[in-house]
């Protein structure tokens, strides 16, 4: 794992898990198909009606975004390993873009995205970038 290679220890935090679906989950996307409510979410997911009963977009966008805030004044630099919808959720906030267009946005399996925050300044350095071969120079990690 990365913790290993840069001899960082690994932390889970559960703000970084995946959207609750609520009734959704485990369910096969044909089934979900026939369901209207789907649909809706995967059209307007800033809909004040949480997927399968779960939890919101926003929630999700909202603890997503305080904990990296909360990460970023404690490390110089932070790894977050998460799902597509929360790293979109994430850049969508940064970025100043609506989450009902979040989806324009690919996030492939194990692909990379590098965000750069400042105080008052903020970078996109990579977004869906496949990790294998990938150009990424990593900064000189060292755990104190």
């Amino acid at each position: 794992p990365l913790s290993h290679r840069f001899n960082l220890p690994l932390q889970i935090a559960d703000e970084f898990t995946e959207i609750g679906f609520g009734d959704w989950t485990d369910q096969a996307f044909d089934d979900l198909s026939r369901d209207a409510g789907w649909s809706r979410f995967n059209t307007f997911r800033s809909s004040n009606v949480p997927p399968g009963a779960g939890e919101l977009m926003l929630e999700v966008q909202a603890r997503v975004v305080r904990k990296l805030n909360a990460l970023m004044t404690h490390h110089q630099f932070v790894v977050v390993v998460t799902h597509g919808d929360v790293i979109r959720a994430a850049f969508a906030h940064y970025l100043g873009v609506h989450l009902d267009l979040f989806q324009r946005v690919e996030v492939d399996p194990a692909s990379l995205s590098l965000l750069e925050l400042g105080d008052e300044w903020l970078r996109v350095r990579l977004l869906n970038c496949p990790s294998a071969g990938s150009p990424l120079q990593l900064p000189n990690i060292r755990h104190q």
